[in-house]
Order: C-alpha cells, then structure tokens, then sequence
C-alpha cells in the first residue's frame, strides 16, 4: 500500500474515533465537561500559492481534547488530512497540552507534530512543534520544522542548447532541477484589535527563517484573524522573503462545534484553551535548480569538440583559444573539428586546406553542432555584424575541401583565385550560406561522391562558372543545389556533367538565376558515355537568360531522367528548355506546372537523334509572348520518341504554338489533349513527317482559334486516330475559322498509337 492510501486510512480511523467521542460526550455537563471543549470536526480551505506551496488546499481536521476536571488545561490531539487543488495528499498528526497559570491570567502552551506531504512529485516529512503564551490582549507563538530523511530530491537534469566557447572547447550547462524541504522556524506577536467585538479581531506580525543546503532567507509576515460566527473563521495572511517573494494567502473554516459561546464577544482565556493551533500546515517546499558546465563531446569518438579560432584583428601569437585567436588562416591544414572565423574578419591573401570530417565555418551565419546531448546552436565569440572574408586568396582555391567537410558562413571575393572552393576526388560536402562577390569560377568539385548540399548561397559578378559538378568513374552522388542566387554572370551559372559510369542524382529547387551574357546558359546538364543522371528542377526563376535558362543534353549509352516543375522563365532565353539526344542515348522527362513569358526562342525545344530512345510529358504548363514556338520537337535518325502533350495554354507565340517533325526513319507517337490556343497569324500545331519517319497523332479535346495542319511528305507516314468520330473536328473544339489541315494522312482506330482513348 503506498504512503497517501496509509495516510487516508489512518486519518479516517482516527477520525472515527474522535466522533466515538462526540457522540459519547454530547452532553458534556453530565460529566462535569463545558460544551466548549467537546471533539471538533472543521473543514478548512486555504488559498495559494503561499509560503512553500504553489496552489490551494483544503483541510479535513479532528481536534479531540481531553480537560481536566476543573477545565484550567487540556491535552489534545490534533488530526489532519490536507488535500490539494491538484489531489496531493498530506497530513499532520500531532497533539499537545494546553493550561491556564494559577491567576488564570495567561495560556502556556506546547505541541508536536509529524508533518507528511506529496507534492505531486516526490514525497516529504518533517517534525514540527510549537510553544504558546497566550493573554487575554497579547500572544507569543513560536514554531519549528525540521525535514526528516532525504530533504533534496532531483528531477531528470537536462542541457539546453545555451552553450559558450571556453578556450578551444564548446562548454553547455546543465540544469538540475530538485525541490527541497526546508529547515524553518517562525516568530509572531499579537492581540486583539480595538475594534469590532463582536468578531473577535486579532492581528499579528512577525519574523520566519527559512534554511536548506541551497542557502537561507529571512522573512516577515502579517495576518489577521476574525470570527464573525461561533464556527466559523477567517484568516488572511501576507509574507514576504527572498525565496518565495511576497504572498497573500486566505482561509475560511467551518467548525463542528464553536470556539466561544454564541454572540458573547470576545473569547475569553479559557475558551481559547481549545482554539486551533495556528501554524504552517502543509511543508514547505521550494523547487530550485542548480547548474553545472559540461564539455560538449563528438558522440562519435566520445571527445571533446575541438574549436580553433581566427580573427583577423587578434593579436600575433594567438595559439587559436576564444580569447587567443589566430589572425590568419593557415595557408594549408591547422587542427581541430570546427575552424571558426570571427566576424568583421577579412583575411587577404590567404588560403585554408581542410582536412576530412572538418567545417570551416564563419561567425554571423546560424551554425548547429551535435554533441552527446543532442544538435544545438553553435555560440558566438563575438557582437561583430559582417560575415568574415576571404579576398584575393592565391591562385590556388581560397578553400580546398577533404571528405565529410563543410564552409560556411563566408564572403568570397576576389579575381587571383581561379576557384574560390575547390574538392577533387572526396565525399560528403556542404557549402552552404556564403556569398561569392567578383570573382572567376565560385565552387568547383570533381569526383565529389556520396552527399553534396550547395544551399542558400549567393553568386553575383562571376566571370567564371559559378557551380560546377564533374561527376566521372562510378562516382555516386546525390547532389542538392537549393535556395541559392546567382546574377550577373559572365559565364554558365550551373554546369553538371555526368561521363562515363557515374550515377547522380541532382535535385535543384528554389533557385534564383538572373542574367548571364555571352550566349550563357542558366543551367547546363551534360550526361555522356554510360552516366546516368536522376534530376528534378523545381520551384526556380530564370531570367534574362543569354542562352538557354535549363539545357540538359545526353549523348552516347547515357541515361537521363528528368522532372522540370513549378519554374518560371521569362525574358530572354534562345530557348527557356532545351533537352538535346543524341548517339543512341535513353530519356524520360515531365515539363509540367511551368510559366513561360517574354521567351526570345522556344518554350521547349527537343531534339532526339541517331537512335535514341526517349519518353516525354509536357502538361500544365503556360506559354505566352514566346518569340518561335511554345513546343518544338524534331525526331531524327532512328530516334523513337513518346510524347504526351496535356492540358497546356499557349498564347502568342512567333512560330507555330507546337511544332512537331520526324524525319529520317525515325518514329514519333504524341498524344495532344486539353490544349488552349489562343494565337495570331500562325498554325496552333503544326507536325509533318519526310524520309521514311513515322508519326502518329491522338488529338483530342483541344480548343483552338488557329489551324491545325498534318502532313506527311517524301515517304513519311503519319496516322492520325479518328478519336471524337473524326473529320472534320476529331473532337476538337474550332474557333474563328479554324480549320485541321490534313496531306498524306492516314485515318486510324483509337488505340493505333498507343495511348488510351480519352
């Protein structure tokens, strides 16, 4: 049985036997007893929070005296079960004497108690006792309580992520959070107050101590007390002291029988013999917390995380400490797990060659850590505002990677470099949060295998390629390119080429590329021998691009998978997406969910040649004030292509809205469904075929002011599905005139060309 039901069962046989004894002394004047000093039942409640407790509670009291003949002292017992407004269960069990001096002129009393509570949290005891003088104006009372077994008792500890560099280490502080039971006496002093009789007021103050291992308080106190009815009384309560800070508690209780004869008055010395015991009810129990620095470790070699420092306005000799920096960097390798610049640095001509599982990271940037309690905020050093710099760093890279490394946090300028950050032949990178300002090439990596996280970077004023990914061998990569910004680039902003039997897969989502002069393109995917490219491009904005804005090109055995989705690509561009086959090499790509505006060539321009094979889904795309076509694809060589072309909105384009042609033997199945057109001058679709090429169309639900016009030339064949019951509309909704236009067509059964009917 656990402590709080022993607890209630004790209190309830105990109260038992006190209303055995009320019920035998009922009539106390049969036995020579004043009705005043019959067994008393009182309920009590107690606001909060108070002295030691944080909420209200409520008292179940049994207060059994036993007088002696000539009623001038008692002994007593004194019961009580306390319930909190959280149900944690308490009691006090104690007992005491009372007697009036031989004058009857005053009350000397004494009481012991065993105090018991349950916080919700852990459980406490404590003995307690008191002393009395009481006269008929003034009284003296003095308590103590004193914990008994274990007065500290802790909750898990734990370590938030406020940590600070000591030295050359990360140190956190942990936070050991305990309550604790307090050692404690109290002093008051008081009487009655000249007013108000027939309540009966009195007023006290006084003075308490409170004392535990955590340190000790003093403390004052002031209340009052009334008693508007014979059983019923209040009490209001102010303390004040440095630990619990100043608190106004109030009760109200209801007795059983009174504590003074009805509507005499004032209570006289005699009634008061058996008056409650005016003490601290519940334990007082303070929850506190104490704290401890711990050196954040590496959970995978259980060591200390080894900080070196750099601040390029630090005095020469530093040995790499927080307060000791280095002022420059080191021209090659230098120790330790993070290599951290302060900000408002500017290193000039100098150079950092990282080793494996390093990260070179710069002040100002949010930078996480994980330690062995978890991934927490790396501190600062320094109030300073301006990422730290590298500029004009030797013709070598400014930054040389190793495996497992990342840069961060950094502002690269500077045209002596060839590469601001270089890594040839390694694994595992991330380059993430820096700025490159006028400068040649950005970021170089070759061979880089495993992970690569280039993200929220900016490029601006490169002369160079700003990224550039070369993948060869059997490299496997899986590459990110997200958030960053490039603009004003004199050059490609990103090129990815995949040779020989390397696999990549590349995501680049939420990528700004604005503006690259001499016929650059914004990015350029080159995939050749047996590679194999995986890539989705999302979310992004190219703009006045000089070449294409995405050029993905594949050629040989290569194999190239892409997904184009959610871009927007406006002004400029010779093409905005140009996807170019050739020498037998495999495609399967979605254009989808993109805005085309203000394009100087094609929306889309495909070409597939010398035997490749290739699957596509343009849909859902928007096209308008496109300078040649919305869709442009030309089969050529052998090639065999799919092509589904669905729910697109074309408006205004120079050339014709979709431009389709196969020629030379090769084969090109497109179904062109839910289409708008909306154009001026020119034919919404155009496909024709020559040289022994085959197309075969499913045109359906299309709506159109312009015509449609199919032709098959030179031995070309081309088969038309009579979807919608052919002729003259195949199910296509004509507007203004339009008109479908067909030369050397054959009219085939739905299902010829391989896709569903609609």
């Amino acid at each position: 049985m656990d402590l709080r039901k022993c607890l209630v069962a004790v209190f309830v046989s105990l109260l038992g036997s006190a209303a055995f004894a009320q019920f035998n002394l009922l009539d106390g004047s049969a036995f020579g007893i004043d009705p005043i000093y019959m067994p008393r039942f009182s309920y009590t409640y107690q606001t909060g929070p108070g002295r030691g407790y944080r909420t209200g509670f409520s008292s179940f009291d049994a207060f059994v005296p036993w007088p002696d003949g000539d009623g001038t002292s008692i002994i007593f017992s004194d019961l009580r079960l306390l319930l909190s407004d959280t149900s944690n269960v308490g009691a006090n069990l104690g007992g005491g004497f009372r007697m009036l001096n031989p004058a009857g002129s005053a009350i000397y009393g004494a009481n012991l108690y065993y105090d018991n509570r349950d916080t919700g949290n852990f459980t406490y005891s404590q003995i307690s006792g008191g002393l009395e003088y009481l006269r008929e104006n003034v009284d003296f009372l003095f308590h103590f309580y004193v914990p008994v077994g274990q007065d500290r008792k802790e909750f898990v500890s734990f370590v938030p992520c406020n940590g600070q560099f000591v030295n050359r280490h990360i140190v956190l502080t942990r936070v050991i959070p305990f309550e604790i039971a307090m050692n404690s006496f109290d002093f008051e002093v008081g009487g009655i107050l000249p007013f108000a009789d027939g309540v009966d007021p009195r007023g006290y103050v006084g003075y308490y101590y409170l004392a535990s291992d955590s340190g000790d308080a003093n403390g004052i106190r002031g209340r009052i007390e009334l008693m508007p009815i014979p059983n019923l009384a209040m009490n209001l309560q102010v303390t004040h002291d440095t630990v619990f800070d100043t608190t106004i508690s109030f009760n109200v209780a209801v007795y059983s029988g009174s504590l003074r004869q009805m509507f005499r008055g004032r209570r006289t010395l005699r009634e008061r013999l058996n008056q409650p015991v005016q003490r601290q009810q519940n334990i007082i129990v303070d929850r506190q917390f104490d704290t401890r620095g711990e050196v954040a470790l590496s959970p995978t070699t259980g060591q200390p995380i080894l900080v070196t420092h750099f601040n390029s306005a630090a005095a020469p000799g530093g040995d790499g400490s927080v307060n000791r920096p280095f002022n420059m960097l080191p021209n090659g390798t230098v120790s330790g797990d993070i290599l951290f610049a302060h900000a408002n640095s500017v290193f000039t001509n100098q150079f950092i060659v990282l080793q494996d599982g390093q990260r070179f990271l710069g002040e100002g940037t949010l930078h996480t850590f994980v330690s062995q309690f978890g991934t927490c905020t790396l501190p600062r050093a320094t109030n300073g505002t301006v990422s730290p710099m590298i500029v004009d760093a030797p013709p070598i890279a400014a930054v040389t990677l190793a495996n497992n490394t990342e840069v961060a946090g950094f502002t690269f300028s500077g045209l002596t470099p060839n590469i601001q950050i270089d890594g040839d032949n390694i694994n595992n990178v991330i380059i993430r949060s820096n700025q490159f300002l006028n400068s040649n090439s950005g970021i170089d990596l070759f061979n880089v295998g495993g992970n690569v996280l280039i993200t929220n970077n900016t490029f601006n004023n490169m002369n160079d390629v700003a990224i550039r990914i070369d993948e060869r061998g059997t490299t496997q990569s899986n590459v990110q390119i997200n958030n960053n910004t490039l603009s004003n680039l004199g050059s490609d902003g990103v090129v990815v080429t995949v040779q020989d039997n390397a696999n990549v897969v590349l995501t680049a989502d939420n990528n700004t590329v604005d503006t690259t002069s001499f016929a650059s393109d914004g990015f350029f995917v080159d995939v050749s021998g047996n590679g194999t490219l995986n890539a989705t491009v999302s979310n992004s904005t190219f703009q006045n691009i000089s070449g294409q804005s995405l050029n993905f090109t594949a050629r040989g055995t290569a194999t190239l998978n892409f997904n184009v989705t959610g871009n927007l690509f406006q002004t400029g561009s010779s093409d905005a997406v140009s996807i170019s086959l050739d020498v037998g090499a495999t495609a399967n790509g979605t254009i989808s969910n993109n805005t085309f505006q203000g394009i100087t060539g094609d929306g889309i321009e495909i070409s597939a040649n010398d035997d490749t094979t290739a699957t596509f889904l343009i849909s859902s795309n928007v096209f308008n004030s496109i300078g040649q076509s919305a869709v442009n694809l030309q089969t050529d060589d052998d090639s065999v292509v799919t092509a589904r072309v669905l729910g697109n909105v074309v408006t205004s384009t120079g050339a014709d809205g979709f431009d389709f042609d196969a020629d030379d033997d090769s084969t090109l199945s497109i179904q062109i469904l839910d289409n708008t057109f909306q154009l001026t001058g020119v034919d919404a679709i155009d496909a024709d075929t020559e040289d022994e090429a085959t197309i075969c169309a499913q045109v359906f639900r299309n709506t159109t002011n312009q015509n449609f016009r199919f032709a098959a030339f030179d031995d070309g064949t081309f088969n038309l599905e009579t979807t919608g019951g052919g002729a003259p509309t195949f199910g296509n909704t004509l507007q203004g005139g339009a008109t479908i236009n067909l030369n050397g067509v054959t009219l085939v059964p739905v299902g010829t060309c391989g896709f569903p009917a609609p």
